[in-house]
């Protein structure tokens, strides 16, 4: 796969402190179907469609390194996550928050961070036929107020 999308999209403003990119995938698996059981064992895998996605998005993260253009990341304590998903089958096809988590894992491997330090997801979803699927994500420092309600 082409990875020069991620590269060619990564976007960040230190000052405000985000990063934006465009991440291209194959297709965005759902958690209902991510996961197989061996019968027998009772171990259960990642489907190959997961295992790709994973690699898919790694693979353009690597690239892009966020963390090395972005030193904001290792000080921050809170984070929020934007994504916007592109998929290619109809909108009515996958539940939106089925999508959210394999990605947020991935994007915070990436950068090093617990995704418990995400505090904020803001999602949406969105339809375009075509041969591949999309992730717009732009993560930055959080300033929302988690100790309000103490």
């Amino acid at each position: 796969m082409n990875i020069d999308l991620a590269e060619n999209s990564f976007e960040y403003n230190n000052e405000e402190k985000w990063f934006r990119l465009i991440l291209k995938c194959t297709e965005i698996p759902s958690v209902n179907s991510a996961h197989g059981i061996n019968t027998k064992t009772k171990v259960v895998y990642d489907m190959p469609w997961l295992t790709k996605f994973k690699q898919e998005l790694s693979d353009q993260l690597i690239i892009s390194d966020p963390r090395k253009h972005c030193p904001w990341i290792k000080d921050t304590p809170t984070f929020y996550l934007a994504m916007k998903f592109i998929i290619k089958h109809s909108m009515w096809s996958r539940d939106l928050d089925n999508m959210v988590k394999f990605t947020q894992d991935r994007i915070a491997e990436a950068i090093w961070i617990n995704d418990s330090h995400i505090i904020e997801n803001h999602v949406w979803k969105n339809f375009k036929e075509g041969d591949y699927e999309y992730v717009i994500a732009q993560l930055g420092a959080s300033t929302y107020n988690y100790n309000q309600f103490r």
